[in-house]
Protein backbone atom coordinates (compact mmCIF):
# COMPACT_ATOMS: atom_id res chain seq x y z
CA UNK A 1 0.00 0.00 0.00
CA UNK A 2 1.55 3.33 -1.14
CA UNK A 3 0.28 6.17 0.94
CA UNK A 4 0.57 9.81 -0.45
CA UNK A 5 -0.64 13.52 0.25
CA UNK A 6 -2.26 15.48 -2.50
CA UNK A 7 -0.33 19.36 -3.43
CA UNK A 8 -2.94 19.78 -5.85
CA UNK A 9 -7.04 18.78 -6.73
CA UNK A 10 -6.69 15.22 -7.77
CA UNK A 11 -9.56 12.49 -9.44
CA UNK A 12 -8.54 9.27 -8.95
CA UNK A 13 -11.48 6.25 -9.57
CA UNK A 14 -13.99 8.64 -9.39
CA UNK A 15 -12.94 9.85 -6.27
CA UNK A 16 -11.81 14.07 -5.47
CA UNK A 17 -9.08 14.39 -3.36
CA UNK A 18 -7.74 18.11 -2.18
CA UNK A 19 -4.79 19.44 -1.41
CA UNK A 20 -3.29 18.27 1.73
CA UNK A 21 -5.61 15.43 1.80
CA UNK A 22 -3.76 11.82 2.35
CA UNK A 23 -4.61 9.14 -0.23
CA UNK A 24 -4.13 5.66 0.52
CA UNK A 25 -4.22 2.47 -1.17
CA UNK A 26 -2.58 3.34 -4.55
CA UNK A 27 -0.67 1.00 -6.45
CA UNK A 28 2.85 1.77 -6.56
CA UNK A 29 2.60 2.79 -10.15
CA UNK A 30 -0.08 5.90 -10.22
CA UNK A 31 1.75 7.30 -6.35
CA UNK A 32 4.81 7.04 -8.59
CA UNK A 33 2.76 8.74 -11.69
CA UNK A 34 1.26 11.18 -9.70
CA UNK A 35 4.64 12.05 -7.50
CA UNK A 36 6.37 12.42 -10.73
CA UNK A 37 3.57 15.29 -12.16
CA UNK A 38 4.34 17.15 -9.19
CA UNK A 39 0.22 16.59 -8.16
CA UNK A 40 1.48 15.00 -4.57
CA UNK A 41 4.32 13.98 -2.23
CA UNK A 42 4.79 10.41 -0.62
CA UNK A 43 4.39 10.59 3.05
CA UNK A 44 7.00 11.70 4.82
CA UNK A 45 8.69 13.00 2.07
CA UNK A 46 9.60 16.79 3.16
CA UNK A 47 7.99 19.37 1.44
CA UNK A 48 8.97 22.98 0.51
CA UNK A 49 5.79 25.02 1.70
CA UNK A 50 5.71 28.55 0.22
CA UNK A 51 4.82 31.22 2.65
CA UNK A 52 1.39 33.31 2.10
CA UNK A 53 3.67 36.53 2.55
CA UNK A 54 6.63 35.37 0.83
CA UNK A 55 7.43 37.84 -2.35
CA UNK A 56 7.80 37.06 -5.63
CA UNK A 57 11.24 36.13 -6.11
CA UNK A 58 10.72 32.85 -4.88
CA UNK A 59 11.89 33.01 -1.55
CA UNK A 60 10.51 29.78 0.49
CA UNK A 61 10.28 28.63 4.42
CA UNK A 62 11.63 26.00 6.17
CA UNK A 63 10.70 22.39 4.67
CA UNK A 64 7.87 21.39 6.75
CA UNK A 65 9.05 18.01 8.58
CA UNK A 66 6.11 15.36 7.99
CA UNK A 67 8.32 12.45 9.35
CA UNK A 68 8.93 14.24 12.47
CA UNK A 69 4.64 14.63 12.61
CA UNK A 70 4.29 10.86 12.03
CA UNK A 71 7.25 10.20 14.18
CA UNK A 72 5.11 12.16 17.25
CA UNK A 73 2.30 10.24 16.48
CA UNK A 74 4.00 6.62 16.85
CA UNK A 75 6.05 7.80 20.03
CA UNK A 76 2.74 8.66 21.99
CA UNK A 77 0.62 6.27 21.31
CA UNK A 78 3.03 2.96 21.36
CA UNK A 79 5.34 1.97 24.61
CA UNK A 80 8.16 0.33 23.67
CA UNK A 81 7.07 -3.14 24.43
CA UNK A 82 3.94 -2.77 22.62
CA UNK A 83 6.18 -1.42 19.41
CA UNK A 84 8.57 -4.38 19.99
CA UNK A 85 5.98 -6.77 19.72
CA UNK A 86 4.32 -4.97 16.55
CA UNK A 87 8.24 -4.64 14.60
CA UNK A 88 8.51 -8.61 15.69
CA UNK A 89 5.04 -9.19 14.18
CA UNK A 90 5.92 -7.23 10.67
CA UNK A 91 9.23 -9.17 10.50
CA UNK A 92 11.84 -6.36 11.87
CA UNK A 93 15.29 -7.27 13.51
CA UNK A 94 16.52 -5.70 15.98
CA UNK A 95 18.39 -6.38 19.55
CA UNK A 96 15.99 -7.16 22.35
CA UNK A 97 17.67 -4.19 24.39
CA UNK A 98 16.78 -1.96 21.92
CA UNK A 99 15.84 1.69 23.44
CA UNK A 100 12.67 3.11 22.11
CA UNK A 101 14.35 6.34 20.30
CA UNK A 102 16.11 3.70 18.19
CA UNK A 103 13.57 1.56 17.35
CA UNK A 104 11.75 4.43 16.40
CA UNK A 105 14.97 4.90 13.72
CA UNK A 106 14.37 1.82 12.49
CA UNK A 107 10.55 2.11 11.88
CA UNK A 108 11.43 4.75 9.50
CA UNK A 109 14.56 3.93 8.16
CA UNK A 110 12.44 0.86 6.76
CA UNK A 111 9.89 2.88 6.13
CA UNK A 112 7.62 1.00 8.18
CA UNK A 113 5.53 3.67 9.57
CA UNK A 114 2.49 3.68 7.82
CA UNK A 115 1.95 -0.01 9.26
CA UNK A 116 2.56 1.44 12.90
CA UNK A 117 -0.13 4.33 11.71
CA UNK A 118 -2.41 1.66 10.38
CA UNK A 119 -2.48 -0.08 13.99
CA UNK A 120 -3.86 2.83 15.54
CA UNK A 121 -6.77 3.17 12.91
CA UNK A 122 -8.25 -0.58 14.50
Amino acid sequence: MTVIKALHHIWHDGEKFTPGQVIQNLDRETAERLVKSDAALFVGQQELVLSQNAPVSGKITEPVPEAEDLREVIEDNFTLEELKASADEFNMEFPANIKKKDLLNLIFEQEKEQLFLDLLED
